[in-house]
């Protein structure tokens, strides 16, 4: 393949122009899948001159500006057609880099939708992964497609949700999560961060089990940062809901919160330490498990968030404190570190975070000797 294109394709399209080029590409490319395609050897020329041009059009598409690919957003239907001919020849691996590429553009988004494309990428999804799951963690082209296809869901999935979870992207997103490899889990957990921002497909995602495949892709121990970031940040939009949060909580999220609030390594450790910390306080208002919720490793964790964190983090925190009040042992030794930067923040914090403030204080510090603590240090006069 690559001595047909470097000397067929490449010499010719140095002085073309970029549409020229695809221009030309596209018209190889039907004229080769045009049925029908003849048996035998004729059938095989056929398949080689359309992966050719597939790969010719992912290599021209792979870096050219927005604006150029809005100018060719044309070019979809053709390549979901030869994606859809024969999922196992090496020409639907090229075509669905083609589109993995020209997914970076709105513009080709809505052509992508308009053309009734992503039902065609959705069935392929389903034969690749009912035929070929085993294949998910080796080189292949099945499994280049299939990532392919993922990286088209996580796109889509920030702007058109909907249109991905009825033609059935959560239960192959789910299956990815299970099956794939660290690359794939990566790209299903974003797509499903993306579409767990509606409530209604949080519970869609419930149905379809997809909390255990996420706590397992959540642990940095098996995957890493980036897959974590995404699967903490699912975790935390299905916390918000408190039926699905208690199941969350059942199914072993506290460790996997307490390896995310003790994470200071990595690029993304700041936040990961924040999404546990929202899936924390989010756990604390359902009341079935506030007993279990507050471990060691959880209060060490707060204490050197509370020390060090944002003011975001420290609102959260005290939000979680008064959910939890009296529910876990070791109260007592983590309020006295909080009494000094308490009265700090009503001094000198924004409203919302000296109302929450006070609050705590009513709260957390109900016997007699804080009382006395806080009147002599002033807050009275805060």
């Amino acid at each position: 393949f690559s001595v047909w294109n470097d000397f067929t394709f490449l010499t010719e399209m140095e002085e073309q122009s970029l549409s020229d080029a695809i221009n030309d590409l596209i018209l190889d490319l039907s004229l080769a899948t045009c049925l029908p395609f003849g048996t035998g050897e004729n059938k095989h020329k056929n398949y080689i001159a359309a992966a050719a041009a597939a790969s010719a059009i992912a290599e021209k598409t792979k870096n050219i500006s927005l604006q150029e690919l809005k100018a060719i957003d044309w070019i979809i239907k053709p390549l979901v057609e030869v994606l859809q001919l024969d999922i196992e020849h090496p020409m639907a691996a090229k075509s669905s880099l083609a589109l993995r590429n020209l997914m970076r553009s709105r513009q080709c988004m809505l052509t992508f939708l308009g053309n009734n494309c992503l039902p065609v990428t959705a069935r392929v999804m389903d034969m690749l992964l009912s035929k070929r799951s085993s294949d998910l963690k080796r080189p292949c082209d099945a499994r280049s497609v299939v990532e392919n296809i993922a990286a088209c869901y996580r796109e889509l999935a920030q702007f058109y949700p909907w249109e991905l979870v009825n033609t059935g992207a959560i239960r192959h997103c789910v299956t990815l999560l299970k099956l794939g490899d660290v690359p794939l889990q990566t790209i299903v957990a974003t797509t499903m961060a993306s579409l767990s921002n509606d409530l209604e497909i949080c519970k869609q995602m419930f149905t379809y089990g997809a909390i255990r495949p996420l706590l397992i892709a959540s642990d940095v121990s098996n995957t890493n940062e980036a897959c974590m970031l995404a699967g903490l940040g699912c975790i935390t939009q299905l916390c918000r809901i408190p039926e699905i949060g208690l199941r969350v909580a059942q199914q072993g999220a506290v460790p996997l919160l307490e390896k995310g609030l003790l994470l200071y390594k990595g690029h993304g450790n700041l936040a990961i330490r924040e999404k546990s910390l929202y899936a924390l306080s989010f756990l604390s208002r359902v009341h079935e498990i506030r007993d279990m919720l507050i471990t060691p490793k959880i209060i060490r964790g707060l204490s050197a968030e509370f020390a060090a964190g944002s003011l975001a983090s420290r609102e959260v925190i005290i939000r979680l404190l008064m959910n939890v009040h009296r529910r876990y042992e070791g109260e007592k030794e983590l309020v006295d570190t909080l009494k000094d930067p308490l009265l700090e923040l009503i001094r000198t914090g924004p409203w919302s975070a000296k109302n929450l403030c006070l609050k705590a204080v009513c709260v957390l510090f109900d016997s007699n000797e804080y009382r006395e603590y806080f009147v002599e240090k002033g807050l009275v006069d805060s």
